[in-house]
């Protein structure tokens, strides 16, 4: 059986996999990995969840299906973005919006 174990540091977590049939022979296996989290650093933290998903063997889902989990970053409701950002998401969006409206023609 794997089991996942998660323990809190002073600058991150630690989280430490066993597999006690590794291959399939009984053999124990343990990989620690640190991930150091800094206060305002949420990309290492989704990061973290990411790879938690993944060692845990959760499905996101994939790309051909109609619901996919995604681990990303936004805005915060009270954040009050620079030009240059707001110009860059609707850039983004716009993007976006093609990509629907060439998905639409094709039906």
């Amino acid at each position: 059986m794997m089991k996942v174990i998660i323990t809190p540091a002073n600058n991150g977590l630690i989280k430490t996999i066993e597999d006690d049939n590794s291959n399939g022979a009984g053999e124990v296996m343990k990989f620690t990995t640190v991930h150091e989290l800094e206060d305002d650093d949420v990309e290492k933290v989704c990061d973290f969840l990411y790879t938690l998903t993944e060692d845990l063997g959760i499905s996101t889902g994939n790309q051909y299906g109609n619901s996919v989990i995604e681990i990303k970053t936004t805005w915060g409701k009270k954040y009050e973005p620079k030009q240059e950002e707001i110009n860059q998401k609707i850039k983004q969006l716009e993007e976006e919006i093609q990509l629907l409206r060439e998905i639409l023609n094709e039906l």
